[in-house]
């Protein structure tokens, strides 16, 4: 059995785990069901797969591995947090798992150039809506929450974060086209 502590090996890891990281986020967060707390154990994730890499058998299936330490490190977590969140029950941990599993490398590139483009469009939203985004998708506000921040009614906050919503996905979908074209 070829242990993973060359250098090389250790560069693969790492570039893999770095380009599945939002996927590998977003099964966490399915478990911790908390945004701030996902990134966190990813943080855990990354310290602990580091850490048994010389364990690792190169043989066995990577999203298996890297995942099984996700969840464990994500039950973890929970279990030291003082909010009381109930985990996913068995079978749905179970069919949350097998989707996640079955994600194959194409798929995972793919997410990460969506990722990566979703980026690029988002530095094109004014500077005025970026806090809306912030309040409505990192700290997970209600429209109504929002609007008394920033003094104005949920319906508009709704309205103005529905059309940023529609901008990003013709800039990404016009990203998608571009790239196509020059594959072509």
């Amino acid at each position: 059995m070829e242990s993973m502590s060359s250098a090389a090996n250790r560069d693969e890891l790492i570039q893999r785990f770095t380009r599945e990281r939002y996927v590998l986020e977003g099964y966490i967060a399915s478990i911790v069901r908390d945004r701030h707390l996902a990134e966190d154990v990813y943080q855990d994730v990354a310290l602990e797969a580091m850490r048994c890499l010389d364990r690792y058998n190169p043989e066995r299936d990577w999203r298996a591995w890297i995942y099984g330490i996700a969840r464990n490190k994500a039950k973890q977590a929970l279990s030291r947090t003082s909010r009381l969140q109930p985990l996913p029950e068995e079978p749905l941990q179970e069919l949350i798992d097998l989707a996640y599993a079955e994600q194959s490398d194409e798929r995972m590139d793919a997410l990460t150039r969506t990722h990566a483009w979703l980026h690029d469009c988002l530095r094109a939203v004014p500077e005025s809506l970026v806090p809306l985004i912030r309040m409505r998708y990192w700290d997970n506000l209600a429209f109504k929450t929002i609007g008394a921040k920033v003094g104005k009614s949920a319906g508009s906050i709704q309205v103005a974060l529905s059309r940023v919503r529609l901008a990003l996905m013709e800039c990404i979908q016009k990203k998608r086209v571009a790239e196509l074209e020059v594959s072509a």
